[in-house]
C-alpha cells in the first residue's frame, strides 16, 4: 500500500508539474509530493513536523522549478510568449478550443543536443535555445477529437492572422506530421519569432 502512495504520489507530481509548467507547475509539484510523503509516513512511529512538512515543501517547489528549466518547460521570452496567447485568443474567437499543453521552450544546448527532432546546425541552431521559441502538444482544435491535418491548417491561418496585425512577431511555423515521425511526434506544433516568415515540415 505504501508504495503505491510512493509511486503513485510521483507519477501525478511529474504530469502535473510537466502540464502546468511554471510556478503554478512547481506548486502542484510540491504539493502532490508533500502530501504523498505525509501520506507515505502517516503510520510510522517517527511522524513528520508541521516544520520539517514545509521544509519538503519549500524543496520541493525549488526541485520542481530546477527539472522545469533544465527539461526547457519554461524560459521562452516575451515576444513569443505573447505570439502564443494571440493564436490563442484568434483560435478562441472563431469558436475554435485549444486543446493542447506547451511541451518546450527555451532549452539548454545539452538537452537540446539529446532531442532527435531539435535543430544542432551551428550555422542554424535552433530557437529554442534563445527562448524564442515554443512547441505545443495540440490533442484537438475544431472539436472532432482528433488530430489531423484540419487542425494544422486552423493553426496555421490564425498564426498568419496574428503575424499580420502584429510584424514585430513574425517568424517560423512548423509541423511534424509526416508518417515518418511517431504518434507523440505527430502532435507537434512548432512556433518561433526569427523576424521572418518560414513554414517547414519535418
Amino acid at each position: 500500500m505504501k508504495l503505491t502512495i510512493l509511486i503513485s504520489g510521483i507519477i501525478s507530481s511529474l504530469i502535473l508539474g510537466f502540464i502546468f509548467a511554471g510556478l503554478s507547475g512547481a506548486f502542484c509539484f510540491a504539493l502532490i509530493l508533500t502530501v504523498t510523503i505525509y501520506l507515505y509516513r502517516k503510520k510510522s512511529k517517527n511522524r513528520l513536523s508541521k516544520l520539517r512538512i514545509a521544509g519538503f515543501f519549500i524543496s520541493f517547489c525549488i526541485l520542481g522549478y530546477f527539472l522545469m528549466y533544465i527539461g526547457g518547460l519554461i524560459g521562452a521570452d516575451k515576444e513569443i510568449t505573447r505570439k502564443l496567447e494571440l493564436i490563442k485568443f484568434e483560435l478562441n474567437s472563431k469558436g475554435y478550443e485549444t486543446r493542447w499543453i506547451i511541451i518546450s521552450q527555451k532549452r539548454l544546448s545539452f538537452f537540446n543536443d539529446l532531442l532527435p527532432n531539435s535543430a544542432k546546425n551551428k550555422k542554424s541552431p535552433s530557437w529554442h535555445l534563445p527562448g524564442k521559441a515554443i512547441d505545443v502538444y495540440v490533442f484537438d482544435i475544431n472539436g472532432d477529437n482528433l488530430f489531423n491535418k484540419e487542425d494544422i491548417s486552423i493553426i496555421e491561418q490564425a498564426n498568419k492572422v496574428v503575424e499580420k496585425e502584429n510584424p514585430e512577431l513574425i517568424g517560423g511555423f512548423g509541423d511534424y506530421f509526416l508518417d515518418k515521425n511517431g504518434y507523440f511526434t505527430k502532435h507537434m506544433i512548432h512556433f518561433d519569432t526569427r523576424g521572418y516568415r518560414h513554414r517547414y515540415h519535418q
